[in-house]
């Protein structure tokens, strides 16, 4: 899809959003979803995962909403199915389709946040975004991408002014989109939450800003990272396909064996819900960003310790702050 036309500088009011002209596929689908009065989770799978695959995890999500709130259909989960690798990696070239995936996750994500936010000026209902492995690459596009071509205002961040105000005009217009979004056994960098350098960094060592995890945290009220602690295989691996760079997923926000602190611009654009962090070090550290270590049940369903995004007790953990 063509890129938005580019922003003037910043402006802390922002404006209205158009509305937005619609597709009939989309529009068809868009009134469906309207038509549930549900609240909504967009569930972004990983890497390589087919259809079916995708089907299967979404189903077990559901079952497990649906478990854990018997008496109300309160949550819809609405699987999103971008367009990775057409063979699983078992069959045919594994690096290869890993790093296509990476590539196609960034595009996939441009496209996905333009629909996610045309749905708030079509649709009332709260939406929430449940990212999977390496679907948080497509979910960091999706904060790269909502402040079109305008850049931040790095001087009024300088100023302590807040993330929102510091933000694109077109970012600001989107505040407050999600209700939650959940990076779960995210196959992105460690360092995504951490204060902005010099902007420097490579793209696997990217701080808050670069990372779009800033603009996520403006689009979002509250953030959460579900972590195993060390105990998932699969992000120990992917570790080594990017070049040594440790994975959000496998500790939370963490740097040189601890854990680092979340940026506290990030952290004050969000709110605390529930008391998952409770921990007086960790409120420390991650402020009002919730960090939550899933090693306790990750290896129930899967050995690698990496497929817990549909386990009963991380659905729990979701609806716990919903």
């Amino acid at each position: 899809s063509p890129s938005p036309s580019p922003s003037p500088s910043p402006n802390p009011s922002p404006s209205p959003s158009p509305k937005p002209n619609l597709n009939p596929d989309q529009a068809v689908f868009t009134e469906a979803l309207a038509k549930t009065g549900q609240e909504l989770v967009f569930f972004i799978h990983g890497y390589s995962v087919q259809t079916k695959s995708m089907v299967t995890s979404t189903d077990e999500m559901q079952k497990n909403f649906n478990a854990n709130q018997p008496d109300v259909d309160q949550a819809l989960v609405v699987p999103v199915d971008w367009a990775c690798a057409e063979r699983p990696w078992w069959h045919f070239r594994p690096l290869a389709t890993y790093y296509e995936d990476q590539e196609c996750s960034e595009k996939a994500g441009r496209a996905i946040g333009k629909f996610l936010r045309s749905l708030k000026s079509t649709n009332s209902q709260k939406l929430n975004v449940v990212a999977h492995s390496m679907g948080n690459r497509v979910l960091r596009s999706v904060g790269k991408s909502a402040g079109g071509q305008a850049r931040w205002d790095m001087e009024a961040l300088a100023q302590g002014k807040s993330l929102l105000e510091a933000a694109p005009k077109d970012l600001q217009s989107n505040e407050n989109l999600f209700e939650n979004i959940f990076f779960v056994s995210a196959d992105i960098p460690e360092s995504v939450f951490e204060e902005p350098t010099d902007g420097t960094e490579s793209q696997q060592e990217e701080h808050a800003l670069k990372s779009g995890v800033a603009a996520l945290a403006v689009m979002s009220k509250r953030m959460h990272v579900l972590h195993a602690n060390g105990w998932d295989q699969a992000l120990n691996a992917s570790s080594a396909l990017n070049g040594g760079n440790a994975r959000l997923g496998s500790r939370g926000p963490y740097a040189s064996g601890e854990s680092t602190k979340v940026w506290e611009a990030v952290s004050a654009e969000v709110e605390k819900k529930g008391g998952n962090v409770s921990d007086e070090e960790n409120d420390k550290l991650f402020g009002n960003v919730h960090v939550q270590d899933c090693s306790k049940w990750n290896t129930d369903n899967d050995r690698a310790g990496h497929s817990y995004q549909s386990d009963p007790k991380s659905v729990a953990y979701y609806l716990e702050h919903m």
